[in-house]
């Protein structure tokens, strides 16, 4: 109904401006102002910030920036990059063999700062991107995850998932233009050449019919098969140094619960836990775990998948796109390896999503809203987490209460990936690409058709 007190409708374009840039800005003025305190000279208070932010700074920002750059540079100067190196300052690379072929441009560490500063910015605009907030209590869940952590700890980095964060918005963006959604599927296979798991975006070419969707997975998979080709033996070596660490710190993943019951407990104590941790496979007891995990999310995502069927068609396309983009990225990431908390970011794409969904639902607000607490947990867990890990180190605390946060985690974390998963699995059933399985599914399992009395009246 139109609003009688504003025949013009100005006050009503303001404030729909105002809902899609205010999280923005305030994330903009929030890490501008750490910026100034940086190069003002304030780097105790700097570091004591983000210290309580919940991630340890490096002595400079855009460091994650820099060893990419340095990679570069270090590859262009004959260095084995793939391994441990004096030109790295004993690291070494782990990104896709594509980047390398940067070396050939002039980039450097020298212009690190520049870069990483662009990164940031290039993040910001992307949440303009993002359908606009339905009202101001959207606005402030979405204030509150892009200045969590995680998204504080990819922004000072300016690590480099917050570029395929932007390819990934602006890819979904595109598909929602005709005239420009093959950009936007081009859009996602540059991302995936850069960092392997944007690959799992071509998903989304299930909302197109039948024949165009097998023609962007045979392209997408032709191009992404190609480096592999080219770059076999350097493909191999990214693929082995895939990070696994510590699963009692800042990362997050599959292996985290076998690892940290099972593995580390069985390990020598040395000076160097994560290079054992490396090299230490699984034993039977952690693989019987993590299968049972496995089969316990399968379980939870089965128990939601009727309804979750039967809300979706509630929101815009728009609204699924971004949905089930960050969704599938970040189930995607859980599973393949463990991923520091950073990659968190992705998140921020399906919370217009599950904020409509909590919106429409008719049983109720509760489906969808505990989907977007345990999304804002996950994006803040490394305050507490440090805070309690502080506390640790007061003997008569003790490490008991870290552990339990630890086991509440891992435990939110699975909760969280059965629930996107049944949401990506109600996508894909009823997508014009794979209608024929969701008539079959329909047909034999009558469990996981959606249910007549739920759901929720289209989105505007």
């Amino acid at each position: 109904m139109p609003d009688v007190t504003d025949p013009s409708g100005r006050w009503s374009r303001r404030s729909a401006l105002g809902r899609r840039l205010l999280a923005p800005l305030l994330a903009a003025a929030v890490f501008g102002a750490m910026w100034l305190l940086f190069l003002l000279g304030y780097r105790d208070l700097y570091y004591a910030i983000y210290l309580w932010w919940g991630f340890f700074p490096f002595p400079d920002p855009f460091m994650d920036t820099a060893a990419v750059l340095m990679a570069i540079d270090c590859h262009r100067a004959g260095v084995d990059i793939w391994h441990a190196n004096p030109c790295m300052n004993g690291g070494w690379y782990t990104y896709s063999p594509f980047l390398l072929r940067t070396a050939a441009l002039p980039l450097g560490q020298e212009i690190t700062i520049p870069v990483g500063m662009g990164l940031v910015v290039l993040f910001l605009l992307s949440q303009l991107v993002l359908p606009a907030s339905q009202d101001w209590k959207e606005v402030g869940i979405r204030s509150v995850a892009l200045l969590s952590a995680a998204t504080a700890f990819a922004v000072e980095r300016a690590n480099l998932d917050i570029a395929i964060y932007a390819l990934a918005v602006g890819g979904v963006w595109l598909l929602q233009r005709t005239s420009l959604r093959w950009v936007g599927y081009g859009t996602f296979v540059l991302a995936a050449l850069a960092k392997f798991y944007p690959a799992t975006l071509l998903i989304l070419a299930a909302r197109e019919r039948t024949r165009t969707a097998m023609i962007v997975g045979a392209i997408g998979t032709m191009i992404l098969v190609l480096p592999v080709i080219l770059f076999a033996g350097e493909m191999r070596t990214a693929l082995n140094v895939t990070p696994v660490g510590w699963p009692f710190s800042n990362m997050f993943g599959a292996l985290n619960i076998p690892y940290g019951i099972f593995v580390i407990p069985a390990l020598t104590v040395t000076d160097n836990l994560d290079t054992q941790v490396l090299r230490t496979s699984l034993p039977w007891q952690a693989k019987a775990l993590l299968a049972a995990l496995v089969a316990l999310t399968g379980y939870v995502a089965n128990r939601h998948l009727g309804r979750d069927r039967a809300a979706l068609p509630a929101l815009s396309g728009t609204h699924v796109a971004y949905l089930i983009a960050g969704a599938v990225i970040v189930t995607g990431c859980f599973f393949a390896a463990q991923n520091i908390a950073y990659r968190a970011i992705f998140l921020l794409m399906t919370l217009p999503g599950l904020y409509l969904l909590t919106a429409s639902d008719r049983s109720g607000p509760g489906r969808y809203g505990s989907l977007i607490a345990a999304v804002l947990f996950v994006m803040w867990q490394e305050f507490p987490r440090r805070l309690l890990e502080r506390l640790a180190e007061d003997s008569s605390f003790g490490f008991g209460p870290y552990m339990v946060f630890w086991a509440v985690r891992e435990l939110i974390w699975w909760w969280l990936v059965a629930r996107l998963i049944s949401l990506v699995a109600a996508f894909l059933l009823d997508s014009p690409a794979l209608e024929p399985l969701g008539r079959l599914v329909d047909r034999h399992l009558p469990r996981l058709r959606k249910p007549d009395n739920a759901g929720g009246s289209a989105a505007p």
